[in-house]
């Protein structure tokens, strides 16, 4: 199987063709699922199938024919966005990899301005969320309740990229992977005096470590149980982490409450990766 692409002329000669591609074909995943003739001449006429910075593909293969169609929008901008549209009948045959290998070379090549190209889709989209990971590209964002749905709730969509030093080197660049450390438990006190110096100690406590550069979020929260307290921490990094650690040990904090138990669960520090929640 061998795949081209063909400049569409979408006022021109294609117009037609393109009309009743785009009308008497089903797109389940995509925000109109069936777009009706009046909707798609007037995105025709607003340029949104050709412009200056719009450009779109037939997709033909030797022995099936005209199969699809990929539309490169965002050209004159760092980011160009790719949305790829297959006739019913040829999805599910691998086509969706060819043809971003192909206007993926055709956007980098041709438009040295661009040094990512994205594409979007639904959560839901099994299909072409698969052909995104085969095709090399990063799974970059998550976006909730980001895909408005004909009729229904909004679902997430999903964003990937490849970018431009990746085509060249033929090297993917991951998404670092998130780097914050979590607390989370209760502080425990045994009697009513150690509750007593932990209500007293408290407020600097929560100051002092919401003043640390590394903190995104400290709050030690009252529970119905007079003598427990809900602790939940956020730090940017392990270092950060560890950091705080050595500073609460040697406050007055850390000295007077040493004896009061905590149960803590901490995520995100090497340590803790690859383990089982």
């Amino acid at each position: 199987m061998s795949l081209t692409i063909t400049r569409i002329d979408p006022t021109g000669r294609d117009r037609d063709e393109l009309l009743s591609f785009l009308t008497t074909e089903e797109f389940p995943f995509h925000v109109r699922r069936r777009p009706t003739t009046a909707q798609v001449t007037a995105d025709i006429d607003a340029g949104a199938w050709g412009g200056e910075d719009v450009e779109a593909f037939w997709l033909d293969d030797d022995d099936r024919g005209r199969v699809g169609l990929v539309r490169l929008d965002d050209l004159a901008d760092a980011t160009a966005m790719v949305d790829l549209r297959l006739a019913q009948r040829w999805r599910g045959h691998g086509i969706g990899t060819q043809a971003l290998a192909l206007v993926t070379d055709r956007v980098f090549r041709t438009r040295p301005s661009v040094v990512r190209l994205e594409g979007q889709t639904r959560e839901d989209n099994a299909a072409m969320r698969r052909t995104f990971d085969k095709s090399g590209w990063v799974h970059e964002a998550y976006y909730r309740d980001g895909w408005p749905v004909e009729g229904g709730t909004p679902l997430a969509s999903v964003a990937y990229s490849v970018l431009r030093r990746d085509w060249l080197t033929g090297v993917t660049t991951p998404v670092p992977r998130e780097t914050e450390v979590t607390l989370s438990g209760e502080l425990i006190c045994a009697d009513e005096q150690e509750a007593s110096r932990v209500r007293r100690l408290l407020p600097e406590h929560i100051a002092l470590t919401r003043s640390e550069p590394g903190c995104i979020a400290f709050d030690v929260t009252p529970t119905a149980d007079a003598l427990i307290w809900r602790v939940d921490e956020r730090v940017i990094d392990e270092a950060a982490f560890d950091a705080h650690q050595r500073r609460v040990a040697a406050s007055t904090w850390g000295l007077q409450t040493a004896g009061v138990e905590r149960r803590y669960v901490v995520r995100g520090r090497a340590v803790d990766r690859g383990r089982r929640p």
